[in-house]
């Protein structure tokens, strides 16, 4: 017979197999008996790197969410920092841990991207017409990622906007079957691949604003459907589960809530989970062969998630984490100037504006080419540049870091999505 936990089954036709039946009851009785976690209410501590979610637990021993511990088996490397116990027993979702002290806490590497483009060094590399159908959910990620580049053309901008413009004539509301809430998916999971699509079109938009702490709603919608304790959405897993997935993931990054970074630190972690899991099954003999699995966006969601997956990261995260960053919507990227760098930004029109820049060290600036005038208003790590050209087009204002500023990122090559197999 088998226990009333776990995969394994037990004879018990003798008296001494028996026994070491009762005998392994008695070291579990106290998983059975223990409710599970309760995850919906987290404290969430952040800083750049990741995020610290504590819960407190209904009892002292309480069942930990199978997705934590088996997502560090697939590659993620989360880590739970509270004391808990390991049982003998495993399900088909891994092994069983229980807390020991009433509270969960763990920690999900997962790196926010700040507010602002990142300003990379290089004038912009050419780029091809934006693809906007949504018949072609990869060309519309492309443009998302273009959109974040501090150089990208202003047709890259206009793009999105109409990109998100017929999302909303063409996408139908359902009704969520958790919340009841209306949203863009179906309850089988249909469109959850165009909403995260989405997501990451609206959070690039936001890159070229002040961020006002507010929570994009179709992340919102994706994460309402995250089951934390296995990390499934309720649908099938398949390849356009684990895209949606991904999109999701790397959307959620930036974000400055903490709640959409952890929806998707939890996406991250389920599709890690998948793959864990396969190798605890192979581990345990349930199957010989791990399967082989999509993953979508590999390169960028390796820097964003620290992944443990062999594979290069994407130059893209370099730019993304730039120290000099800037806001509005022309194109603008650094040249190298000596010991300085000249910041270059593309006019429609003859017209006094003003361009604001942040950073984390002192900067000091002059006007350049194109400037007739320049005032600048000094902020707590922000400039505001007020300007006057001489004529639209292109505008030069030299930027002075401190002299051991060197290692500002390389503008990188127009980014592609991409698919692996492993």
């Amino acid at each position: 017979i088998a226990l009333p936990f776990g995969t394994e089954s037990t004879q018990t036709t003798v008296v001494s197999a028996l026994g070491r039946m009762a005998k392994r009851c008695s070291e579990e009785a106290t998983l059975w008996y223990a409710p599970f976690a309760d995850v919906e209410n987290p404290v969430v501590e952040e800083d750049t790197n990741g995020l610290t979610v504590n819960w407190k637990m209904p009892r002292k021993q309480a069942v930990i969410p199978s997705l934590f511990n088996v997502a560090q088996w697939g590659g993620y490397p989360l880590k739970i920092l509270s004391s808990y116990r390991v049982f003998p027993s495993s399900n088909n979702e891994g092994p069983q841990l229980l807390t020991t002290d009433g509270t969960l806490s763990v920690r999900f590497p997962i790196r926010r991207i700040p507010a602002g483009r990142g300003l990379t060094v290089g004038e912009p590399i050419p780029q091809l017409p934006a693809q906007t159908s949504w018949a072609n959910e990869p060309g519309l990620i492309e443009l998302a990622i273009k959109n974040t580049q501090s150089g990208r053309s202003m047709s890259v901008h206009e793009s999105v906007k109409g990109a998100i413009a017929e999302f909303y004539e063409v996408a139908k509301l359902q009704t969520e079957p958790n919340s009841k809430l209306r949203c863009f998916y179906t309850a089988g999971g249909s469109e959850l691949f165009d909403v995260a699509t989405h997501g990451l079109l609206s959070q690039s938009l936001k890159q070229s604003e002040v961020d006002d702490g507010s929570e994009d709603p179709q992340l919102v919608s994706l994460g309402w459907r995250i089951d934390p304790y296995d990390g499934s959405l309720g649908v099938p897993k398949d390849d356009g589960l684990r895209r949606a997935l991904s999109v999701m993931a790397v959307a959620s990054c930036f974000s400055a809530s903490p709640r959409i970074r952890l929806y998707g630190a939890l996406a991250q972690a389920s599709l890690a989970a998948e793959r864990g899991n396969n190798f605890l099954k192979r581990r345990r003999g349930a199957i010989k062969t791990e399967p082989i699995l999509l993953e979508p966006l590999l390169g960028i969601r390796k820097g964003l998630f620290s992944l443990t997956q062999v594979t290069d990261v994407d130059p893209v995260i370099a730019g993304w984490q730039s120290e000099i960053r800037c806001y509005g919507d022309a194109p603008a990227w650094l040249l190298a100037n000596n010991q300085t760098f000249d910041l270059c930004f593309t006019l429609r029109e003859k017209a006094a504006s003003v361009l604001a820049v942040e950073s984390g060290f002192d900067l000091g600036f002059a006007k350049g080419e194109n400037v007739n005038e320049l005032t600048i208003v000094p902020g707590l790590g922000r400039y505001l540049l007020n300007y006057f050209p001489a004529d639209k087009g292109l505008c030069v204002i030299n930027v002075q870091p401190p002299t051991w500023v060197s290692n500002l990122p390389l503008t990188a090559l127009p980014p592609k999505y991409t698919e692996v197999r492993l």
